[in-house]
């Protein structure tokens, strides 16, 4: 039987990602079929009629639209308006199958601009997440990139049109070189399955390929270095590189033979770790789960879709973790449904139980939320082992983080969710859902629906959070809630009694299930007794707000006592940072009560020479800044504070002729993060502009690429509002107590770490003139604490004078 799949490729172009308020503004479309060459043994796309049209929006388009895909607004003034390409669009159409990448947000575009195509769909985003899942990343040009098909110039249409029917040739390709077995299984999972991902794949040719065609990355190779760092209880070792030589001290690490728990910042700092990782219980596996859910005779297309990736992952990567994983939203109800549980996976022994307490006799490694989650949650005690951390603004934030009680309407509906698959077209484990289930969920409905409603002006007008004090609980507001926070407390009270009764008639599993579902249930009861009836004096309390959604949130005052405690699940505490300014170290030292900590400094390093310190004592225009770009020599990093402000400095360096001879890298506008960093890896340009935003920054790059220049657009502040609340404290104390110390730790950060990237000639220029006249000047009063910044305030008008120094 001869393999032949026909389709339609579509693509669209908006001004806006969201559709009610953005408009189509071009769009493309190509036939192909995927076709199995017998000679070459692969399948291969091949085209046939194409359909390229921009489309005037008839409003403003997005700079984010026009930076990314290079259409210019002169073009779409030109073009043809919707009404008038429409019939063509779905004359094309016709009645083939419609392929996309993420097709459901070009076919929702459609329909909410009045053609509603009912043609079956065919999504290759999905077919990547579920054959090839353990990819970095699934984005087309990622994809099209690593299997070395990409087409020129993507984000036009119509080449991404065509990348989709490549990318989808080349996943079923590299499906073919999975184990035979593996390859059944998959086909087998997929056909109980509703969806078109099974009749795809359900007859291409039983072979196995010789070898994966899609290219693997290998990190390179980490040479050990002497770290200089004991593991002594108490300590705060002061790192002078930022961590740009983290990679290198970890691996040191990984060759002791000491029993430790070594937590990193953020979970992407595992990914060149040589050494045993633990799995985050957050998104760890729970194998009898997988058994109950697996055993039902046909799946929904959501539940296929995931069991063929997790059946893939555990066959070729032997792991737990399903955060190795991309899920679509429509699945996220069913990885909850297989997530471990501390009340359940404790009681019926899993995999990820059993992993637990096998013995770590050296370092063991993992990102700083799994280890937080592991000793409160799971109350897992590491007696014999020492934990290393880094970083003490993550920390700090994380830490808080931890202890916070929050709890909403989503989070109790999951707990329900595994045992009777609440969500519409959800595979459940117990079945149908019994009538004291649904009053349950009624009842909670309700309850989170008024409390909504009651402080539903409150969203735009006032802070997002909103801390429940004594004034707050006085007032009619808050006091409207007592009768129905009671009475939803008793109603959770009565199914806990309801599901105690149902475990002695139900089988071992469902025992277990519904034994976990009543501990959560008893601990919701407590939390809203402790919330809305019986507040502490003890706790801070915070609502927090969303357009429809309302976060409870309750926290012990004392923060400090609460590191003393978690303290005590380890032998001794280690922890490594910067070389931090005196407001922040006072801050976090304070705020987790490290007094009794040592500080001492490792792998002293001094700067060997003076670095300039540049700050604009005035804004800058669009085209000053574009005079001042055009200036630097070498290799620059600008770093802007948002996506907006990404786009705005991508399109006014992209479009300039004074950039001509510049290579011009941007997070996201470049392709994902690996292929931004591969790149830069490649990039031997003598002038360079990188721009990235703060957050792209502190969560994806542990070092920097060789740098000669830093533009630092704005002071690198938390959003307003997201931390006063959190702290209990007024805005101004909360302010001056806790974000501003924040702002110049994160400030540090930023120039250490540029600083220890390779580069010759440093220079640091800080846009933001509110570095020299507000907030006390604390942030000039951070650079006059290390004696290598030459600190200098200048104009616009001097933009020439750098140049000139910047040209000899």
């Amino acid at each position: 039987m001869v393999y032949q799949k026909q389709f339609v490729a579509l693509d669209l172009e908006t001004t806006h990602l969201d559709f009610k308020e953005g408009k189509i503004m071009e769009i493309g479309a190509a036939e192909f079929d995927l076709v199995w060459n017998a000679k070459k043994k692969m399948v291969e796309a091949k085209f046939g009629k194409t359909l390229s049209l921009l489309v005037n929006p008839e409003i403003e388009p997005s700079e984010t639209a026009l930076a990314i895909t290079g259409i210019k607004k002169e073009e779409l003034t030109a073009a043809p308006a919707w009404p008038a390409v429409r019939g063509r669009v779905e004359e094309f159409a016709g009645k083939h199958v419609i392929a996309g990448h993420n097709v459901q947000f070009d076919l929702g575009y459609l329909k909410n601009q009045g053609l509603r195509l009912k043609n079956e769909a065919f999504d290759t985003l999905e077919l990547a997440r579920t054959l090839v899942p353990l990819l970095e990343s699934h984005s087309l040009e990622s994809l099209a990139e690593g299997f070395g098909v990409l087409k020129d110039a993507p984000h036009r249409a119509l080449v991404d049109c065509q990348n989709t029917a490549e990318v989808a040739a080349a996943i079923l390709n590299d499906f073919l070189t999975l184990p035979a077995r593996l390859q059944s299984k998959v086909k087998q999972i997929l056909a109980r399955s509703s969806g078109i991902l099974g009749s795809i794949i359900a007859d291409l040719p039983e072979v196995q390929l010789p070898a994966k065609l899609i290219p693997s990355i290998l990190a390179p190779e980490i040479k050990p270095h002497l770290a200089d760092i004991e593991f002594k209880d108490q300590t705060i070792y002061c790192h002078p590189l930022s961590f740009n030589r983290l990679e290198e001290i970890l691996a040191e690490f990984a060759t002791r033979k000491q029993p430790a728990i070594i937590a990193l910042p953020h979970r992407p700092f595992l990914a060149s770790v040589r050494g045993k990782i633990m799995v985050n219980p957050a998104s760890a596996l729970c194998d009898k789960r997988l058994e109950l859910l697996s055993a039902q005779g046909k799946y929904s297309e959501t539940l296929g879709r995931a069991l063929a990736k997790i059946e893939i992952m555990l066959a070729t990567a032997k792991s737990l973790d399903l955060g190795r994983l991309k899920w679509s939203p429509d699945e996220a109800a069913v990885m909850n449904s297989l997530l471990v549980n501390p009340r359940l996976c404790l009681r019926h022994d899993c995999g990820y139980a059993r992993e637990l307490d096998a013995k770590i006799e050296s370092p063991v490694f993992a990102d700083l939320g799994t280890v937080l989650n592991l000793t409160k949650h799971w109350s897992k005690k590491f007696n014999k082992e020492h934990l290393v951390l880094f970083d003490l603004s993550v920390i700090e934030d994380k830490f808080t983080d931890s202890m916070i009680a929050r709890w909403n309407l989503k989070k109790i509906r999951n707990f329900f969710s595994p045992l009777y698959g609440i969500e519409d077209g959800q595979d459940s484990i117990a079945g149908n859902v019994p009538d004291e289930v649904e009053s349950m969920l009624n009842e909670l409905d309700l309850f989170f629906g008024i409390l909504h409603l009651v402080y539903l002006k409150r969203i735009g007008e006032f802070s997002e959070n909103l801390v429940v004090d004594e004034a707050e609980r006085v007032h009619d507001r808050f006091q409207k809630l007592f009768h129905p926070a009671s009475k939803l407390k008793n109603k959770l009270e009565n199914f806990s009694a309801f599901l105690k009764q149902g475990v002695s008639f139900a089988e071992e599993e469902i025992q277990n299930e519904m034994s976990a579902l009543k501990a959560a249930v008893d601990e919701a009861a407590i939390f809203v007794d402790n919330f809305f009836l019986s507040p502490s004096e003890e706790n801070i309390s915070w609502l927090e707000f969303g357009p429809s959604w309302v976060d409870l949130n309750l926290q012990k005052k004392d923060l400090a006592a609460e590191w003393k405690n978690f303290s005590k699940s380890f032998s001794g505490v280690t922890i490594v940072d910067a070389v931090l300014p005196n407001a922040s170290r006072a801050y976090f030292e304070k705020r987790l009560g490290l007094n009794e900590y040592r500080v001492t400094k490792c792998l002293e390093e001094k700067q060997s020479q003076e670095i300039p310190v540049r700050i604009f004592f005035k804004n800058l225009g669009a085209a000053d800044q574009g005079r001042l770009f055009a200036s630097l020599q070498g290799r620059a990093l600008l770093l802007v504070p948002n996506e907006n402000q990404l786009a705005e400095a991508y399109r006014l360096v992209s479009r300039d002729p004074a950039f001509a001879e510049t290579e011009i890298l941007t997070y996201k506008f470049s392709g994902s993060v690996a292929a931004l960093k591969k790149k830069l890896r490649s990039q031997s340009a003598k002038k360079l502009i990188l721009i990235l935003t703060l957050h792209a920054l502190v969560k994806q790059w542990k070092n920097l690429p060789p740098l000669d220049t830093l533009v630092i657009f704005r002071l690198p502040f938390e959003a307003r509002g997201s931390k006063s609340s959190l702290l209990g404290l007024d805005p101004r104390g909360g302010f001056i107590e806790a974000i501003l110390p924040r702002a110049i730790a994160q400030l540090h950060r930023l120039v250490s770490s540029f600083l220890a990237s390779p580069g010759e000639r440093k220079n640091i220029f800080i846009l933001d003139p509110r570095i020299i006249s507000d907030y006390d000047q604390s942030f000039m009063k951070y650079f006059e604490e290390f004696p290598e910044f030459l600190i200098s305030t200048i104009s616009p008008e001097q933009i020439s004078q750098i140049y000139a120094e910047n040209s000899r």
